[in-house]
Formats: C-alpha cells, sequence, structure tokens
C-alpha cells in the first residue's frame, strides 16, 4: 500500500478509526497534503467515493475537495446539499464556502435563506395556532419569540 493509498483510506475512514476519531480533520488534511505532493490529479479517484452512503467517507470527500479548491467537484457539491442529514449539508455549505465558486455560493446562500423562510414560517405558524380558539400562543403565554430564544435573547410583551 503506497502513501497514496493510505492517503485515500484517511480521507474515507478517518472519522470511524480510533486513533483518528476525534481528530478525524487532522488526518484528513494530512491525507490532503499527500495527495497534493504526488503530482497525480486526485479528483477522478475522490469522485468515485460520491457514490458512497457512508456519511464520514462522504464528510471526508467534502474536506478533501474544500481542501483542494477543486472547482470540478462544485455540481456534485450542489447535489449534496439536498442530503437530509445535517451534518452532510454543513460539511458541503463549508466545502462550497472554501471553494468559493460563483455558482457554489449563490447555492450555499439559497439553502441558507430557504432554511431561514422555513424557520420563519413555523414561527407565524406557531403564532396564528393559538390565535385561532382565542387563547394566546404558547410563546407568547411564556413571553419568548421562538426565533431569538435560540440565541438566549427574549422578549416580555404578553401581559395577561
Amino acid at each position: 500500500m503506497g502513501e497514496e493509498d493510505v492517503a485515500f483510506h484517511y480521507i474515507m475512514f478517518a472519522g470511524d478509526s480510533y486513533p483518528t476519531r476525534h481528530e478525524s480533520h487532522v488526518a484528513r488534511d494530512l491525507a490532503v497534503r499527500i495527495l497534493s505532493t504526488t503530482g497525480k490529479d486526485p479528483f477522478e479517484r475522490l469522485i468515485s467515493l460520491s457514490n458512497t452512503d457512508c456519511g464520514e467517507t462522504r464528510k471526508g470527500l467534502m474536506h478533501a475537495f474544500a481542501s483542494l479548491r477543486e472547482e470540478r467537484a462544485v455540481p456534485f457539491l450542489i447535489s449534496c446539499l439536498k442530503d437530509n442529514r445535517k451534518m452532510q449539508r454543513v460539511a458541503t455549505i463549508r466545502a462550497l464556502g472554501r471553494i468559493g465558486t460563483p455558482e457554489g455560493l449563490a447555492a450555499q446562500r439559497a439553502l441558507i435563506a430557504q432554511r431561514q423562510t422555513r424557520r420563519l414560517t413555523q414561527h407565524l405558524t406557531e403564532q396564528t395556532d393559538g390565535a385561532m380558539d382565542g387563547r394566546p400562543t404558547t410563546s407568547a403565554r411564556i413571553g419568548v419569540d421562538p426565533i431569538q430564544s435560540r440565541s438566549g435573547q427574549a422578549y416580555s410583551t404578553y401581559t395577561p
């Protein structure tokens, strides 16, 4: 097993193996450095890993693409924004930001705006649900704005 094979192994499994589980980013950074010094183009071999459903391998793949600033990976990364797993979407958003292409940044901003709109819609629905039967909403009863409460801020505008 050569250096390149070892590097790919750490990209795929750094989060799964005991010695590197908590420091997987360090192992993956080292793996990317090894790949960048081989003189070979690692893109084809990396993109071949994209068919896996293993979360750690996909995170490693996104980490590698981001570290290499691999613009050819942007279409694949944009497709990963639809993943149901939050950590996969977070890794994808980071990778797109680090690569920095206009289409990648636009997709990144669109997802963030969509999530914020969904959160606002949920907040408005919660307010309306209680108001329909004439009672104040739960958030109004306790004096907390559900959107702001995540940041620790609260308001108290409700007076019984």
